[in-house]
């Protein structure tokens, strides 16, 4: 199944039915592309009193959701009350970002990654699974068909039901007793049941590495046509260098640091790691709630691959926030000894690329949907469990209602799409391009916060692709929201054209600025 949602259509996590969550040094991550996943992400922090403010704040409508999302992701704070290093710390110790810009969000998320008191604020949301539901209207925030999900279960379930599939224990005793202990915590906290436990596998570094050279090594033979089209893509546009292929590309991203993935088909987790740690512990937790979720609202959404417009990235979003909402709930409970030893772990894991060698808008367009991601989810779970589970039934059409989420919760449609830009050629690929892939383009040029601020005025865009010989071209029309918008956007891709070669920005009508760009 070849995905066909937006510019970002190569990281379709929902291909050959896997949805592949990976793990990059306290960094959540969906592969791209290679092996179906859908993107990278930093690891949050437990949230903070002032994540706490911000999300009140979007709550009430006193700041829109994309102030909150600079807020989450341009963050360069990474002190600690007692001097211990945060993932941050030690990713800036191995990694220095030699093409990125000065704030991206993998640079800034990960200086906040994990602090040495995490707190939650965000446990007493679900204390009334309805509360404010009145106010929630996401059918008309969103474009999508709804989906058949399964009614919420009992928070308090940990037992299987009659009748549920419990599988065969992984004959480790203390394996099996771990994952008893998270499945019943992940089930309290998203206030739904497991319907049959999932498979989970702790692999070694090399059989780890095998694993994921497979899934990618099957991935793009199974759809060559789209690792072809997207390869061009991404080097047309700079988001890849010019020799390298996105097969390429997802292999060594693994070796960057990938920690584990669920599969949808299988209903499968893999994890990197030969022993039961604090790492691995977090690890699972994020990972237990995609199965959960999986199991109860179904991930594997093939009629996405389809669409034109953003719905694959904006569910990816969703579906990573939650997992990681979760996530920080049980980091909480860690003590500080175990967040010790997560961070060392992290620290000693082996691997043999670095970050430093992707480009900005790469790593922005992975780490992005589970930055603005988990903002959402905590917009979302502000109003109740309802909301999140309403989300998985109806999720938004549109990045820009996932970067201002009280858009999506208030029933704002989304921006309108334009029609297409004339094609010099054959197209083989178009449709919404999207404020987040917006971010991720100009994270190149500028910084990744300049980036935000200029989304907060993106007013609708559209993209083709066509290929003229061994060239690659693409074209999007993009339209702001008041002339001095487009003015800032004007100047902003001005310089993103001239960092590079085969670009040109023009202006067709007063209205709309046309970027093309050919490799």
């Amino acid at each position: 199944m070849v995905d066909t949602y937006g510019m970002d259509r190569c990281s379709n996590q929902y291909r050959r039915g896997r949805i592949l969550t990976l793990i990059i040094l306290g960094a959540l991550v969906l592969a791209a592309c290679g092996a179906t996943g859908d993107s990278v992400a930093p690891e949050a922090s437990a949230t903070t009193p002032e994540d706490a403010a911000v999300e009140e704040a979007v709550e009430s409508g006193e700041i829109d959701g994309e102030s909150a999302a600079t807020s989450a992701v341009s963050s360069d704070d990474d002190d600690d009350d007692d001097g211990e290093p945060t993932d941050g710390d030690i990713d800036a110790q191995a990694d220095t970002s030699g093409s990125g810009s000065e704030e991206s969000s993998a640079e800034a998320n990960e200086a906040t990654a994990t602090t040495s008191t995490p707190t939650t604020t965000v446990e007493s949301a679900d204390a009334d699974p309805d509360a404010d539901e009145g106010d929630f209207q996401p059918s008309e925030a969103s474009n999508s068909e709804p989906e058949t999900t399964a009614p919420a279960a009992s928070a308090e379930a940990t037992e299987p039901a009659d009748g549920q599939d419990q599988q065969t224990s992984t004959g480790d005793a203390e394996l099996d007793l771990l994952i008893d202990e998270l499945s019943a915590f992940v089930e309290a906290e998203r206030g739904l049941t497991f319907t049959s436990r999932p498979q989970i596998e702790l692999l070694d570094n090399a059989e780890f590495g095998e694993a994921w050279l497979e899934l990618i090594n099957d991935d793009a033979t199974e759809n060559a046509s789209a690792y072809r089209n997207f390869t061009d893509i991404y080097r047309a546009l700079g988001i890849i260098s010019n020799d390298a292929d996105l097969e390429q590309i997802w292999a060594r991203f693994g070796d960057a640091g990938v920690l584990g993935y669920y599969e949808t088909d299988s209903q499968a987790i893999r994890l990197r790691s030969g022993e039961i740690n604090a790492l691995s512990k977090t690890t699972l937790v994020h990972e237990l709630v995609h199965a959960l979720e999986d199991q109860n609202f179904n991930l594997d959404r093939e009629s996405y691959s389809d669409r034109d417009d953003e719905i694959g990235w904006t569910f990816s979003a969703l579906v990573e926030g939650s997992a990681r909402v979760i996530e920080n709930r049980y980091r909480a409970t860690l003590s500080d000894a175990e967040r010790q030893e997560e961070q060392t772990a992290i620290a000693n894991l082996p691997r043999s690329v670095s970050f430093s060698e992707f480009n900005q808008s790469f790593l922005e367009l992975q780490f992005g949907r589970y930055n603005y991601g988990e903002v959402f989810a905590n917009a979302l779970w502000a109003r109740g469990q309802s909301a999140v589970d309403q989300a998985f039934s109806q999720p938004p059409t549109s990045s820009e209602q996932v970067l201002d989420p009280s858009s999506y919760i208030n029933g704002v449609q989304a921006d309108s799409q334009l029609n297409p830009p004339p094609a010099d050629g054959a197209v083989f690929e178009d449709g919404v391009f999207g404020e987040a892939a917006w971010i991720a383009l100009l994270s190149d040029t500028v910084a990744t916060s300049t980036a935000i601020d200029l989304a907060n005025g993106w007013g609708g865009d559209w993209f083709v692709a066509w290929r003229d010989g061994s060239t690659t071209c693409v074209r999007i029309d993009l339209e702001a929201d008041s002339p001095a918008e487009l003015a800032e956007y004007e100047s902003a891709l001005q310089t993103w054209t001239n960092a590079g070669n085969g670009r040109d920005l023009s202006a067709p009508t007063t209205d709309v600025l046309r970027l093309t760009a050919c490799q």
